[in-house]
């Protein structure tokens, strides 16, 4: 591993440990593409969970369209540059979870996030999802990026211009 892939590599793992939300991206009945944002957990597989409304328009777009772009970025208060935010991109497949048939996710949500989790897990309208990711990518800065590869999209590999 050279200098530059230890020190993506590093920043990478911090990025996915220190980040507590993410960007979703999903598509509505007609194509249209809408962002929202949620707090999420992670499990060892590389997963992402959600706890969502079933009256959020993203639901309502999982469920008919199970494909969600996902997006954790670098807090704009540190960048060093705007223009190049350190950032994971996934393609995930989304899969709705019962909160009755996952004790052990909603548990984890209330030790990251708290008691509100009590709250939201009693709403008879909150369902978990499971984001799995697919594919994906690392950007560090201006011509830094990486494509995320390994069976926990864990490894980076350089992407070079033109390929």
């Amino acid at each position: 591993m050279s200098h530059s892939i230890e020190t993506a590599t590093r920043s990478f793992q911090e990025l996915r440990s220190l980040t507590r939300t993410l960007v979703l991206a999903t598509a509505d009945e007609n194509g249209q593409p809408e962002a929202s944002t949620s707090p999420f957990i992670q499990d060892e597989a590389g997963d992402y969970f959600i706890l969502v409304s079933r009256l959020a328009r993203h639901t309502g777009n999982l469920r008919a369209r199970p494909q969600a772009s996902v997006m954790l970025l670098e807090d704009e208060a540190t960048s060093s540059q705007l223009f190049a935010r350190c950032r994971i991109q996934l393609q995930c497949e989304a899969t709705a979870m019962a909160i009755s048939e996952s004790p052990e996710v909603v548990e984890q949500f209330r030790i990251e996030h708290g008691k509100i989790i009590e709250l939201l897990s009693a709403l008879p309208d909150f369902l978990i999802y499971r984001l799995r990711p697919i594919s994906g990518q690392f950007v560090m800065g201006f011509g830094q990026a990486y494509q995320l590869e390994g069976t926990d999209l864990g490894t980076l590999s350089p992407i070079r211009p033109g390929t």
